[in-house]
């Protein structure tokens, strides 16, 4: 027969719980020396961290505290609070799991941004150097580039624009191009360089 009278390290774990439910001290005492060593082990398993795992069992002890008059044990207390402290450390993985998807999120958010602002500052120096060139050109052939670039003009547009030939036009802009060669070679290794940080 159970002794519900005395409490001590060997009262079976059925009268502890019977006594917590009560809200006696010494039977929670008795019961969290006989198995915070074994749940501590068992979050160190799976944290992998001394003060995480302690905080753990404390967290433990202090819910089957707080919840002492509503426990319902359909076992026994050792798989009862077993369960308690598994929940406990899978609860911590998932919101661990959830954190670092939402980190990762943000960090790949981050590093579009970053590449968005790179892409930008690409393009607009590029455009910078371009118009920068263009502008040392001669007077007729810095236009007839110009109208090319802004206004998209056919050279035959151009030409009426600007009052020449259609086949002047041509010429103006083919030694507009020799002339900006190098700029427009310094220009396609910056072009690569844009296409890159799109991709």
């Amino acid at each position: 027969m159970l002794n519900f009278s005395r409490i001590d390290d060997n009262t079976p774990d059925k009268v502890l719980l019977a006594k917590l439910k009560q809200a006696s001290q010494k039977a929670f005492a008795v019961i969290y020396e006989r198995y915070h060593k074994v749940l501590y082990v068992i979050s160190y398993q799976y944290l992998r961290e001394e003060e995480r795992a302690k905080d753990v069992v404390q967290d433990v002890f202090t819910k089957l505290w707080e919840e002492r008059e509503t426990i319902t044990v359909e076992t026994n207390l050792k798989s009862y609070i077993y369960s308690m402290t598994r929940n406990h450390l899978l609860n911590i993985i998932k919101r661990e799991s959830r954190q670092i998807i939402s980190n990762y999120e943000n960090e790949r958010e981050t590093l579009a941004d970053t590449d968005n602002l790179l892409q930008t500052i690409a393009e607009r120096e590029l455009q910078e150097t371009l118009y920068e060139a263009i502008h040392k050109l001669p007077k007729q052939k810095r236009s007839v580039c110009l109208l090319k670039m802004e206004e998209e003009l056919s050279n035959k547009e151009i030409g009426e624009r600007l009052n020449i030939t259609e086949n002047t036009v041509k010429k103006h802009y083919s030694k507009s191009l020799v002339m900006l060669r190098p700029i427009l070679k310094s220009m396609l290794k910056c072009f690569v360089f844009v296409t890159l940080i799109r991709f």
